[in-house]
């Protein structure tokens, strides 16, 4: 019932490392890879991984922003439920299952999932082993009876877990990606507006389980004015006005209404 919708760009080790990954395990789900990769895989156990029944491959060009490549994918999701995957952590299928049941007996949840940790190889210890940590061990189930106060609680840091990278049913996950490729243009809202507007849709409930294990990534990007671009204004605006335009429609509100809650939010 559930595909597992996996990016990927210039990382085709990490690639193959996955779907190995989830090969062992038998688990039953599709898989949906969508490559943006400039050059063609060489590997041939990586292509023959890629060729099988249950894995469907999608080539992009290189220059195309994640959240469309997403958006044009969501066309070959054929199962009830969707979950998206970054090509370098590992969703353990176990509890992909228990959300998959999770949100088949309780409607008003929009969104399911678990525990997350970062894998971290060790070099000081003998073998080169690796050591589990956990992230946001702070993280909540956003319960609240409203789209408006699961948004603003989301904003306002309350919930420390987001679910970009949780199960949703195939329905949602369609609407939250074609709407982020529709006002979302560059990398600084492109998880805090999927997010958002999956938390307008429904619940999120975080399951005691180990859900996902991420590899540790040291990459620093910031400086002050790529920060200033990613939130430009025009940028806020847009963003402000698509998930007004959703909050009017789950919460009744007015428009100006809704976009005035956002907006103070993102600010």
């Amino acid at each position: 019932q559930l595909t597992i919708v996996i990016i990927t760009y210039k990382r085709y080790p990490f690639l193959k490392r996955l779907l190995k990954f989830f090969e062992s395990y038998q688990s039953g789900a599709r898989f949906l890879v969508l490559d943006s990769s400039p050059e063609f895989p060489e590997d041939t156990e990586l292509k023959e991984l890629l060729g099988r029944d249950h894995v469907t491959w999608k080539r992009f060009d290189s220059a195309t922003f994640f959240a469309y490549k997403i958006s044009v994918g969501c066309k070959h999701i054929e199962t009830d439920y969707a979950v998206l995957s970054a090509d370098d952590d590992f969703l353990i299928p176990t509890a992909l299952r228990a959300c998959v049941y999770f949100l088949a007996e309780y409607p008003d949840y929009a969104s399911a999932h678990g525990l997350y940790f970062n894998h971290i190889r060790d070099v000081k210890a003998r073998n080169n082993l690796f050591r589990i940590e956990p992230i946001y061990d702070q993280g909540l189930s956003s319960e609240e009876k409203t789209g408006a106060e699961r948004v603003q609680a989301y904003l306002e840091g309350q919930t420390g877990y987001y679910p970009i990278f949780a199960v949703h049913r195939a329905s949602t996950f369609r609407l939250i990606w074609n709407e982020t490729a529709e006002y979302v243009t560059d990398w600084g809202l492109s998880e805090l507006f999927p997010s958002s507007l999956s938390f307008a849709y429904g619940k999120m409930k975080i399951l005691p389980a180990f859900y996902a294990s991420r590899e540790l990534n040291n990459f620093g990007w910031y400086d002050e004015k790529r920060h200033l671009e990613m939130y430009s204004e025009e940028k806020l605006v847009r963003a402000v006005k698509g998930l007004g335009k959703h909050l009017s429609k789950v919460e009744s509100l007015s428009l100006v209404e809704a976009e005035r809650l956002v907006g103070d939010a993102f600010d």
